[in-house]
């Protein structure tokens, strides 16, 4: 008899355990999974403006029901020249992306320190670093496929601004495209977008060589993530 009951309790301790383990790990789960959600709309409530970074934290916690935080004493160790309680980034009004990739792109590039996210127990950080994990490519994803099957038509010789043809670009694949502003800030480019491009007349070309053409006349290249194309300076 007593025996049973020691197997009984020892059984017992175990699955307490168990589900103590499960219960903590809950919490950094949803989050996780949150940030593969849609940020759609997140950023359309935005409309375009910069928001605050605790702005950005009420709106999340809004949007996806998780705890959210700033680190502001690590920001102000990073740049204490900054008042980090008015410090704002812009969120990308792009249909499509997932909040991760928002996170990434604007704490990446808004601020003047580069800045990233971190999962810890039932808070998601916002904190001064650089990312740890960044999206693989992935050419031979949904993204890829499209930006390979899509057919694009210039019909005569025309002139425009790099913003511009990656407007066109994108509208024509309904791919978003994010273009690395610090990367090309470090690489002195500082007029990549409002460089002149040529589009020159061609019929039923793929929307991949319109992309590397124009691309090439800014010396820049991207990358194919799994929600959208990121253009960085060429050797990036």
């Amino acid at each position: 008899m007593h025996r049973r009951w020691n197997v009984g309790i020892a059984l017992g301790l175990t699955l307490a355990v168990f589900c103590s383990v499960e219960a903590s790990a809950q919490p950094a789960l949803v989050i996780a999974r949150s940030l593969t959600l849609p940020a759609d709309a997140m950023c359309k409530a935005a409309k375009g403006n910069p928001i605050t970074l605790r702005e950005l934290a009420a709106s999340i916690e809004k949007n996806y029901r998780i705890k959210v935080t700033v680190a502001y004493e690590g920001f102000q160790a990073a740049d204490p020249k900054i008042d980090w309680n008015t410090a704002r980034v812009t969120l990308p009004v792009k249909p499509g992306l997932r909040l991760a990739t928002v996170l990434h792109y604007v704490l990446e590039n808004d601020l003047t320190v580069r800045a990233t996210i971190k999962i810890a127990g039932d808070t998601l950080i916002i904190l001064p670093g650089a990312t740890e994990v960044v999206q693989d490519e992935v050419r031979d994803g949904p993204v890829g496929k499209r930006l390979n099957a899509t057919v694009m038509a210039v019909k005569n010789n025309a002139g425009g601004s790099m913003q511009e043809a990656l407007s066109v670009i994108e509208k024509q694949t309904g791919i978003p495209i994010l273009v690395s502003s610090r990367k090309f800030v470090e690489a002195k480019n500082l007029d990549f977008m409002s460089a002149n491009v040529t589009l020159k007349k061609q019929a039923k070309v793929p929307a991949v060589t319109f992309l590397r053409d124009v691309l090439n006349q800014g010396k820049a290249s991207y990358h194919v993530k799994p929600d959208h194309i990121l253009v960085v300076p060429k050797g990036k």
